[in-house]
């Protein structure tokens, strides 16, 4: 299961909560020193910029080690020369992996990152050289490595490689059956993008996933956009003019083209619709994203105006569509609201409280020990006619 600790992680993620309630003033100093002293947390995730740094200076390192190897051993080239060399500096990346994540404590520092992404890659092009392996073989490769590694690592982009080469399977399995099954391609992708959107969004709560959560609000994006674009004229065409052996011409047709210019407008302003509803920023933000693809659809298919206009117009509508609905969300809708947007709005929120509170009980419980009760005559129950 997943490779760093669960007790850590989740103490990391209550110093995070605690440390932006705090710049916000929503919790005290003391507060804030007694939440830091009662979840230690001895993860090692450095700041955006060192982090870069740390995944370049390993990159380097895992290249150099490579070449300077490859030199001494690859005079013959033969091929199961190579794929020993890729899957054995595969092996070496994953160990190292393991003994950053489980000695030194990294956690998405750039080391691990890197030594994750290298083993990937060498491990993938390794069996994919030994076996000539390409289309849906090549596409179940990725799946099964980047699938493992996301569980075992948890990391957002091996997640979306596993969840698109998961999709490329069903693509290559449907395109090897004939044209009547490359015909339902985009109706299975969508299909199964919105599976995975419902299958995501009502288990990411539960605590088994609680290490997962950042991948899981990258999976529900990734699916919602792939349900679009499964749907979506432009790209549909053009892949049914490759697959169909069609023209590429505005002139040709593709099967149901009616039901994908349904989609290409439609879909967008569904996500707006139930973002609004269900008080969802992450079909919000999508929707308003994808207002754009409409305009640049229907632009490419029908020339009502220059491409500058069309995309000036583009601009326009978006932030016309922007600015509306932060207009209607200024006055609190049912607790959705575009004030409030920082992180103390997330699922993580209510713990939060809670363990403050606890906290804070929990001090005034020792602070008031030496309290002592009892005395007088005064009206029974211990009160005395000093009280």
């Amino acid at each position: 299961m997943l490779a760093y600790n669960k007790t850590a992680l989740y103490n990391l993620f209550v110093r995070n909560q605690t440390s932006e309630a705090y710049e916000k003033g929503a919790v005290t100093q003391e507060e804030y020193a007694a939440v830091f002293l009662k979840y230690p947390s001895q993860l090692y995730t450095p700041n955006f910029f060192i982090g870069i740094a740390l995944f370049l200076l390993t990159l380097i390192i895992v290249i150099f080690s490579i070449g300077i190897l490859a030199l001494m051993l690859l005079g013959n080239g033969s091929d199961s020369m190579i794929t020993g060399l890729a899957i054995f500096f595969s092996a070496i990346c994953f160990i190292g992996l393991e003994v950053f994540i489980k000695q030194r404590n990294h956690y998405h520092s750039g080391v691990d990152t890197a030594l994750l992404c290298g083993a990937v890659i060498l491990l993938i092009s390794g069996i994919e050289y030994a076996t000539k392996a390409a289309g849906l073989q090549l596409s179940i490769i990725i799946f099964i490595i980047s699938l493992a590694c996301t569980i075992r690592y948890g990391f957002s982009f091996m997640g979306v490689i596993s969840f698109l080469s998961f999709l490329s399977i069903f693509f290559f399995l449907l395109s090897d059956l004939g044209i009547g099954a490359r015909a339902i391609i985009p109706f299975v992708l969508m299909a199964i993008s919105l599976f995975f959107y419902f299958l995501l969004k009502t288990n990411k709560n539960k605590d088994q996933l609680a290490g997962y959560t950042d991948s899981i609000n990258i999976l529900e994006i990734t699916s919602l956009i792939t349900l679009y674009a499964a749907g979506n004229f432009y790209i549909v065409k053009q892949m049914g003019d490759i697959m169909f052996s069609q023209p590429d011409s505005a002139s040709s047709t593709i099967p149901f083209a009616f039901l994908f210019w349904i989609f290409t407008i439609v879909i967008p302003l569904v996500y707006l619709f139930f973002g609004i509803k269900n008080k969802d920023a992450i079909l919000l933000r999508v929707g308003l994203l994808l207002i754009a693809a409409i305009i640049f659809t229907i632009r490419y298919y029908h020339t009502l105006m220059p491409v500058e206009a069309a995309m000036t117009l583009g601009g326009i509508i978006m932030v016309l569509v922007a600015w509306a609905i932060t207009r209607y969300l200024h006055v609190p809708k049912n607790g959705f609201t575009s004030v409030e947007t920082d992180k103390k709005t997330a699922p993580g929120k209510a713990q939060i409280e809670a363990l403050l509170l606890a906290q804070t009980f929990s001090q005034t419980h020792v602070q008031n020990s030496d309290t002592k009760f009892g005395g007088g005559d005064f009206g029974g129950g211990g009160a005395s006619g000093d009280f």
